[in-house]
């Protein structure tokens, strides 16, 4: 291999294995800098260290920087623990605060139920310490009905919603039973016994050991909409012989809520996962109703923005299509047929002559890709020298997109 074979093209550094000199225009800013002025490089930044907005040249280099120099990472990790440190204080402070509010609460509901009836109130307010509680009016039995939970399960429940077993079933009795001002007031009272307790409609507390009222009533009304909608399912598996491991989850899923009402089974994935996610006292009721119906604000609106823009993407790739569509109109062939602008791409006589070992067809599919992404990826198996990269990112470079 002769001298000039080790030397670079782009900034004309001499080295002593073509090993070295690959990595040097690979890696080196400077080179792959006279690279990108020459469209050779497409993403030069594509490691990049979001503390200081420095940018790298390989994965390695910017694990090292952010490892050992990156000042603005370390300012930024003490300031990420103060703030943890901070949440868990206002955490505490508020865990106590909703305590003492919900012992006022309960010792109050009662008398002022019984005087907003007599002046007529029907709201459902407690005022406790100036904080307002809207509550609402109807009992959890009253509003548990079998009509309702029948009906909400025949409409809502899915083979999707089996498929996630008790969980699933502790997050559809929230969604639909339990989540809203309009809904009954069902909390925890010990998250690690998993004890509930609901108001009625008089709101008196009754006390729900271990979920045992509201498992039997989803057990009871629910139930059959399951059972129908895991028939359904069996049958559908019987016909499709890749269905064994499938039906062997739903299978299992599903036994564990046909015992979800027995006393010895306890349904303990169903009843933790009520306790972990329902509050426990009214004043977090309150504010978790706030918070979810940010949440469904929120999704909305990201829902509206993602079909948005890709409607604009939509729209931008058909414009590239058209503009490509016109300057195809404008350009005039060769004699021998070809494209003046793949012309480097065949030798004097017409013949096709490969990059990196890849044949034109291989070569077109990726030059679309790039059309389509922006992002320049090299073909499988790629024969790699200074001479062959810089051939197929010219050629990704050119205007011309083959159909």
């Amino acid at each position: 291999m002769s001298s000039t074979d080790l030397t670079c093209q782009f900034c004309r550094k001499d080295y002593s294995s073509k090993k070295n000199l690959l990595y040097h225009q690979k890696t080196t800013k400077k080179c792959l800098k006279i690279q990108e002025e020459q469209g050779l490089v497409i993403n030069l930044s594509n490691f990049f260290c979001e503390n200081c907005q420095k940018t790298f040249t390989s994965n390695q280099r910017l694990h090292y920087h952010l490892e050992n120099s990156c000042k603005n990472k370390q300012k930024n990790d003490e300031i990420e623990q103060m703030e943890q440190k901070m949440e868990q204080k206002m955490e505490k402070k508020m865990e106590q605060k909703m305590k003492e509010l919900e012992s006022k609460i309960l010792s109050s509901s009662s008398s002022q139920s019984s005087s907003s009836s007599q002046n007529g109130n029907t709201s459902g307010n407690l005022n406790i310490g100036g904080t307002q509680i809207n509550i609402t009016n109807i009992g959890f039995m009253e509003y548990m009905t079998p009509e309702r939970i029948n009906n909400v399960f025949g409409e809502k429940y899915t083979i999707q919603t089996l498929m996630g077993g008790e969980t699933a079933l502790a997050d559809f009795t929230i969604e639909y039973f339990l989540k809203g001002q309009d809904k009954p007031v069902y909390l925890v009272s010990d998250k690690s016994r998993n004890s509930f307790y609901f108001l009625d409609s008089e709101k008196n507390r009754i006390d729900d050991s271990d979920g045992k009222i509201i498992r039997s009533l989803i057990w009871s009304y629910g139930f059959n909409a399951i059972h129908s909608i895991y028939n359904d399912h069996v049958k559908k598996v019987a016909v499709n012989t890749d269905g064994a491991a499938t039906f062997s989850s739903i299978n299992q899923h599903y036994n564990s809520i046909k015992n979800l009402h027995r006393d010895d089974n306890g349904a303990k994935e169903y009843t933790q996962c009520l306790a972990k996610k329902l509050p426990k006292t009214l004043t977090e009721k309150e504010l978790m109703e706030n918070l979810w119906k940010a949440e469904k604000e929120l999704t909305e609106k990201l829902r509206l923005e993602d079909e948005e823009t890709e409607r604009k993407m939509k729209e931008l790739k058909e414009q590239k299509k058209e503009k490509i569509k016109e300057e195809e109109k404008t350009i005039e062939l060769l004699p021998n047929g070809l494209d003046p602008r793949e012309e480097e791409l065949f030798d004097k006589d017409g013949g096709m002559l490969k990059i990196g070992g890849i044949s034109r067809g291989t070569l077109k599919g990726f030059k679309r890709s790039y059309m389509d992404t922006g992002v320049a990826r090299f073909p499988p198996n790629f024969k790699e020298t200074p001479e062959s990269r810089q051939k197929y990112l010219a050629y990704l470079n050119g205007t011309f997109l083959s159909v």
